[in-house]
C-alpha cells in the first residue's frame, strides 16, 4: 500500500522524527489469541523541491527509495 504524507514545511531532522515514531509503533508485535505477527514498514520519501519540483517525480522518487529500504530489510533477515 502506498500513503502519501505531506509534511508542511518540515526539515529534513523533523521528517526522520517522525518517520522513526511511526517504525517504532509498526515494530511492536501484534498478538492474537494464537499468533504473535511481526509487522515491518517501507519508507520512502523525497522532499520538494531538493528532490524534484515535479509530484510525479516526487512519488516516484519516494517509491523508489521505499522498495529500497524494504530490499534492505529483507537482507537483514
Amino acid at each position: 500500500n502506498t500513503l502519501i504524507y505531506q509534511l508542511s514545511l518540515a526539515l529534513k531532522w523533523q521528517s526522520r522524527v517522525i518517520i522513526t515514531r511511526i517504525k517504532k509503533i509498526f515494530g511492536y508485535p501484534y498478538r492474537s489469541t494464537e499468533h504473535h505477527i511481526k509487522l515491518d514498514i517501507g519508507i520512502g520519501t523525497a522532499q520538494f523541491p531538493e528532490d524534484s519540483a515535479k509530484i510525479e517525480e516526487l512519488v516516484a522518487i519516494a517509491d523508489q527509495r521505499m522498495y529500497d529500504e524494504k530490499n534492505r530489510m529483507k537482507t537483514k533477515i
